[in-house]
């Protein structure tokens, strides 16, 4: 860029407004933020862009358009006294080449960031992607296992939910079954009692029976004895009285032939009568042991 100091203190006054003009131009330019602040230092101005606002900010502040106008009024002036404006100038010259040399470092040390920063991107996207690549792989890969993790959930809730169903379902079964056998079995112990009871009535019963059978047993048992044993002396007496009319009296013999066929008769009778009388006993027993059999019966 061409120096400042060739300009010599013998230019003219129109000179000096054009450069004053494209210096206010320049103020009033927002793409040359960084030299409008340089010019406004230069000038003396103050500097009225707010803190942090950058080269991208849109329209021209309040304070630089009243400094533009203050350049203008100044360029008028030193229209009017070219002389005294000559040291301003050069000084003003002086502060534009030092801001330029700053600007050019400024952009030098720029396009080092932009270089640093290519570097570094470069770095990151040879040395980062492949991890981050693989991070989102491995994202995809659990995300997929949870999508699967999250059905196979799913399903066994809904297997869970179905089990549990059918689970209550049997419980109310089984409760139902439980409420019907108590009633079964309530009912089955009133029919045992009834039953106990009956077997006890009947069982007295025919102890009463068995009790009145023996005395009776006893009681014929007796009268055949007795009537038994008076037929054996009678029948003896007679035998005796017969041997002892035997000698005298052979016609007695035929008699004594019919009475000891009577007395066979009798005997037959009597043991006829015997054997039913222990027929009877036998009936007697085998009916109480029918009646225990069909009460035991009754009780299963």
């Amino acid at each position: 860029m061409p120096s400042r100091n060739d300009t010599t203190p013998s230019t003219d006054s129109s000179d000096e407004s054009d450069v004053l003009e494209t210096l206010v131009a320049a103020l009033r330019d927002d793409r040359n933020d960084p030299q409008r602040r340089a010019l406004q230092r230069a000038l003396g101005l103050p500097d009225t862009a707010p803190a942090g606002e950058t080269a991208d900010t849109s329209g021209t502040a309040p304070g630089v358009a009243d400094s533009a106008d203050s350049a203008v009024g100044a360029t008028d002036e030193t229209g009017a006294d070219a002389a005294s404006t000559d040291t301003s100038l050069e000084d003003v010259q002086n502060e534009l080449e030092a801001t330029t040399t700053e600007i050019e470092q400024l952009r030098a040390d720029i396009a080092d960031l932009n270089a640093a920063d290519n570097v570094i991107r470069r770095r990151l996207e040879g040395a980062l992607q492949p991890q981050l690549d693989s991070v989102t792989d491995r994202l995809e890969a659990l995300d997929s296992q949870l999508e699967h993790h999250r059905s196979e959930t799913t399903s066994s809730l809904a297997d869970f939910e179905a089990t549990c169903t059918a689970l209550e379902d049997a419980v109310a079964e089984l409760e139902a079954d439980v409420d019907t056998y108590g009633d079964r079995l309530t009912e089955l112990e009133t029919r045992i009692d009834t039953v106990e009871r009956t077997l006890e009535s009947r069982t007295d019963e025919l102890a009463t029976q068995t009790d009145e059978a023996e005395v009776r047993l006893k009681r014929e048992l007796l009268l055949v004895r007795s009537a038994f044993s008076g037929e054996i002396e009678r029948v003896d007496d007679t035998i005796d009285a017969l041997e002892a009319t035997v000698e005298t009296d052979h016609d007695a013999l035929s008699d004594f032939d019919t009475t000891l066929s009577e007395l066979e008769t009798r005997l037959a009778a009597l043991e006829a009568e015997t054997d039913a009388a222990s027929d009877w006993r036998r009936s007697l027993r085998d009916a109480i042991q029918s009646s225990s059999d069909s009460v035991a019966s009754d009780e299963q």
